[in-house]
């Protein structure tokens, strides 16, 4: 399973350009990386994000 069936409920990511915000650290894990202790964040607000940077609509269909 590529590596993933160990701690399957977090991960980190860096995201760079594109009108992203520097330095920040957005929530917090257990002591052992396990779970989310604060502030998790889904896919879709990742990407959301990404295309409000854009200046995409992500409600409208194309």
């Amino acid at each position: 399973n590529a590596g993933r069936d160990h701690w399957p409920r977090v991960c980190a990511t860096l995201l760079a350009g594109g009108g992203m915000n520097n330095g920040q650290i957005i929530g917090t894990t257990d002591r052992l990386g396990g779970e989310a202790d604060s502030r998790p964040v889904s896919f879709q607000e990742v990407f959301a994000t990404i295309y409000h940077n854009l200046q995409i609509n992500p409600d409208r269909e194309r």
